[in-house]
């Protein structure tokens, strides 16, 4: 697991760990010190997959739950989003029958 301390937050209930997605595992530290306190149920957060972010492809993660696991508030992945906010999907794996002409496999 990676995890990324923020130089700039001294709030331990700040902390968030990612599941699923491209960020899977990431631990993070880095909220405003303005969220102290406050549930963070329904927050979304859109981190940039490259640099730099203004041209990036984002993983977007949604807080869930009610309390911390752990000390961490937990962001389940929700999808990507392209640098201008448009929604992402993949594309569908298309599979072809393979067959046989007839008696070939005699």
């Amino acid at each position: 697991m990676t995890s990324i301390e923020s130089a700039n937050n001294q709030d331990p209930t700040l902390f968030c760990i990612y599941v699923g997605g491209p960020r899977d595992g990431l631990k993070t530290g880095d909220l405003p010190a303005s969220l102290s306190g406050r549930p963070l149920t329904g927050m979304v957060a859109k981190l940039p997959l490259a640099q730099p972010a203004a041209y990036s492809v984002f993983a977007v993660y949604e807080c869930v739950g009610e309390t911390q696991v752990d000390g961490f508030w937990q962001f389940v992945y929700r999808g990507l989003e392209g640098p201008n906010g448009e929604r992402l999907v993949a594309a569908p794996i298309v599979t072809r029958a393979v067959t046989e002409p007839a008696g070939a496999a005699e």
